[in-house]
């Protein structure tokens, strides 16, 4: 998947979202990710930004964890796909 600025938006936009989907704790991502309960919580609520670097490995972890939770990297490119078309008809 290419990660450009409008998916790195998208991912920080729909974390959340993606976590469940995953059925992740906020402290099952941070470990993953290598960072703070608290960190993942601000990217959650747009109060801090989610780094390029965090994006690429959210979406590998996303990818791995496909194995046991089925359809999981078709819900990730729907919410993908379906974000940047609505982008695209508002811009």
């Amino acid at each position: 998947m290419n990660v450009d600025l409008s998916t790195i938006k998208i991912v920080q936009n729909r974390f959340k979202l993606l976590r469940q989907a995953a059925n992740w704790t906020s402290q099952q991502v941070a470990d993953e990710l290598g960072i703070t309960r608290q960190t993942v919580a601000c990217i959650e609520g747009h109060k801090a930004p989610l780094t390029k670097s965090n994006c690429i490995a959210f979406l590998a972890i996303l990818e791995h964890r496909s194995k046991e939770v089925p359809d999981l990297m078709d819900i990730v490119r729907v919410v993908i796909d379906r974000n940047r078309k609505q982008h695209n008809i508002f811009s």
